[in-house]
């Protein structure tokens, strides 16, 4: 796992979220979640969507802070 895999997963499980619930949100299949959160990098639109929803940089999403 990547530490943008292991983040993303850390945070949509602290927020209480589903695969399927983030996937809905995002307007992304689960699969997708999925991928992302098994070592595939969410494209760029998505990685700002996701620190958007979560309330965080995408500098701590790619691991670049703490």
């Amino acid at each position: 796992m990547t530490i943008i895999s292991e983040r993303l997963q850390y945070l949509r499980l602290t927020h209480g979220y589903t695969q399927t619930d983030l996937a809905r949100t995002m307007g992304v299949t689960r699969r997708a979640v999925y991928a992302w959160e098994h070592d595939k990098c969410p494209e760029i639109p998505h990685l700002i969507q996701l620190a958007q929803f979560y309330q965080v940089s995408t500098d701590y999403l790619l691991g670049l802070t703490e």
